[in-house]
């Protein structure tokens, strides 16, 4: 697992779910990813003067990285030598598939169109600027996607079956009292 991975299942509190320190976690993340680059020797600082933002961050070693994520970060930080504050945000917050439009790699394509199907990624902490918009390209990446379907149709019918014994246990009841 990756250190933003084990950050992310740290912070969720077990019994609630809720997120602790979520008014910060698009810093979190982007700190936990850049942090891995750093340990793997795939990016540095200058060593100049921090200033505000902090150092500023360049990349180190070359070819492919194994994990998308870390590829993805790491091609961000190689576009040119960058403060880290404006790069946590660039790395940890990015909601762009979603909201922009941008096309996803296969993973996030396949995370989005599972949460989608499930019906859980209105209810994300934190939240997503929730719109139209967002849903429609939610819903057009889960439509792309045979495991979001397959999810789509085990809720449906979940739901259904809840929904059969539902009535079957009123009719019961009416049955019984009258």
């Amino acid at each position: 697992m990756l250190i933003v991975e084990d950050l992310m299942l740290l912070m969720l509190d077990d019994e609630t779910g809720a997120i602790a320190g979520a008014g910060t976690l698009h810093y979190s993340l982007g700190g936990a990813v850049l942090v891995e680059l750093a340990l793997d020797g795939r990016i540095e600082t200058d060593g100049g003067r921090p200033g505000l933002n902090g150092p500023k961050v360049i990349a180190a070693g070359d070819g492919p990285l194994s994990d998308p994520l870390l590829q993805s970060a790491y091609e961000k930080v190689a576009e040119r030598p960058q403060r880290v504050q404006p790069l946590l945000l660039a790395i940890g917050g990015g909601r762009a598939v979603l909201v922009d439009g941008e096309s996803p790699d296969a993973r996030t394509a396949a995370v989005i169109a599972l949460l989608s199907s499930s019906g859980t990624l209105p209810a994300l902490r934190t939240p997503l600027a929730w719109s139209a918009k967002v849903r429609e390209r939610a819903k057009e990446l889960e439509n792309g996607s045979w495991g979001a379907a397959a999810v789509n149709t085990a809720v449906t019918r979940t739901a259904a079956a809840i929904a059969a014994s539902s009535a079957a246990v009123s009719v019961a009841v009416i049955t019984a009292v009258t």
